[in-house]
């Protein structure tokens, strides 16, 4: 009696608090802590929010990789898709990998376990598919830079949805073997908005020839490419019709781009619309059975806002002290190009900003970086984690 009484409770406890069907994993790639606050004031003086700020659960993260204390995309993207530590430049293997050099022991991401569950798996990135981040997925190589042996790998993969740019390293012999896997595969805005979700079990999107366009590109220059929010709710559509749930990765990966090119108008377009992919996804899933986290690899280029700008000055204008304009940006850079002011009808702002030091690409830093968290599951994201953890809070959600 007592034993089925506690089996009855245990099993009202679990429809209760709900269990994981879903882990969706969005990463900012290269979005440090100062990037969330630019986006919250840029986005402040547009009378806008910044969705993120809605989270409860939020946790500091380390980025360290095995090799230094500042880590590339590969090592971090590693340490979360696989749990664990392992040396910059490195995909889904250990640290006795060497970096184009020897392999390493390979290790499993969290898609392999998914799969074991007999869930759907799917990755989005507004970079090449190919690159690190997603790579790190289903990748085993010790060079992020051999995209062509990984696309190879990805065709074996078994992800059921990937949307992403990346084209030029599919040859047509391999979008041949895609489709007699079932995949669906587009390769225009046209035929991306003809995919009846529906309908199609397997989807594969290259849709631009290397990295989809900055957010702000897209938009001003009318580029034909979905965007991120679109990506995302497409991947959902195919990949909602799993009865055992599924896993997605979803990457915004030109933050990062434009942090390398000390561009924060465009990293900040960039995070902004990766917020609305975040937000738009919440509003058709219920938190009783999916769980959120957000975060990012990485920060790029030591971005900081620092001085005393008086109140009512842009974020990209100059300082006023009376009819004296002084060149003195509200957000500066430790390492980049660091270009100069540029005259817009606009006014005043500095699309590129001053660097410290300057080089013709801006280095990563190793500061930390947040960890937000939501739906079933998500109270375990509080202190300070490493970015192992991250893989750890999925794998036991499975």
């Amino acid at each position: 009696m007592r034993k089925a009484l506690f089996i009855s409770i245990s099993v009202l406890l679990v429809f209760s608090i709900g269990y994981t069907k879903n882990i969706v994993l969005f990463v900012g790639d290269g979005m440090g802590p100062t990037y969330v606050t630019a986006t919250r004031l840029y986005l402040r003086e547009k009378k806008q929010k910044l969705h993120l700020d809605t989270f409860k659960k939020i946790a500091i993260v380390q980025t360290f990789a095995a090799d230094s204390v500042v880590t590339d995309s590969a090592a971090s993207a590693t340490a979360f898709a696989c749990g664990v530590k392992t040396n910059n430049g490195v995909l889904g293997e250990d640290d006795t990998a060497v970096f184009m050099q020897k392999d390493g022991k390979k290790v499993n991401s969290i898609v392999h376990f998914a799969k074991q569950k007999g869930m759907s798996v799917g990755l989005v990135t507004t970079t090449r598919i190919t690159h690190a981040t997603p790579a790190a997925f289903y990748a085993h190589t010790n060079s992020r830079d051999d995209e062509q042996e990984i696309a190879h790998q990805l065709i074996k993969s078994g992800v059921d949805v990937l949307l992403g740019g990346g084209l030029k390293y599919f040859t047509p012999e391999m979008q041949e073997e895609l489709k007699k896997q079932n995949y669906t595969v587009v390769k225009t805005l046209e035929e991306f908005n003809k995919i009846d979700s529906k309908k199609t079990q397997k989807l594969f999107g290259l849709l631009s020839d290397s990295h989809l366009a900055y957010e702000l590109d897209r938009t001003s220059a009318n580029i034909k490419e979905p965007s991120l929010t679109e990506l995302v709710l497409k991947a959902h559509e195919v990949l909602k019709k799993n009865p055992k749930g599924y896993f997605l990765m979803v990457e915004g990966g030109r933050i990062d781009h434009a942090g390398h090119e000390n561009d924060a108008l465009r990293a900040i377009h960039d995070t902004i619309a990766f917020d609305k992919a975040i937000a738009a996804y919440q509003l058709v899933v219920t938190s009783k059975d999916t769980l959120v986290l957000v975060t990012a690899d990485h920060e790029t280029g030591g971005l900081s806002i620092n001085g005393y700008p008086n109140l009512g000055i842009g974020l990209f204008e100059h300082v006023k002290e009376g009819d004296k304009k002084l060149d003195y940006p509200v957000l500066t850079w430790a390492t980049g190009p660091g270009f100069g002011v540029k005259e817009t009808a606009q006014g005043l702002f500095t699309e590129k900003q001053p660097a410290a030091f300057l080089r013709d690409y801006s280095a990563h830093s190793g500061v930390d970086v947040y960890l937000y968290g939501w739906g079933v599951g998500s109270e375990v994201v509080q202190g300070t984690l490493d970015n192992t953890d991250i893989f750890k809070i999925m794998k036991k959600a499975l």
